[in-house]
């Protein structure tokens, strides 16, 4: 295998590879973000005042 076979075969691996990972991340990007509807919280006074 010759030096200029395997700068194409660099090149088209990490091509793919950058092609893949915008299209993942662009998707993961996509992903509506998760809001709570309500947050149920208790609060204990102590008689101290604390």
């Amino acid at each position: 295998m010759n030096k200029r076979q395997f700068k194409k075969i660099l090149y088209f691996l990490m091509t793919s590879l950058t092609v893949f990972m915008v299209t993942v991340t662009h998707a993961a990007a996509q992903q509506l973000p998760f809001y709570w509807d309500n947050i149920n919280v208790i609060i204990d006074v102590q008689t101290n005042g604390d």
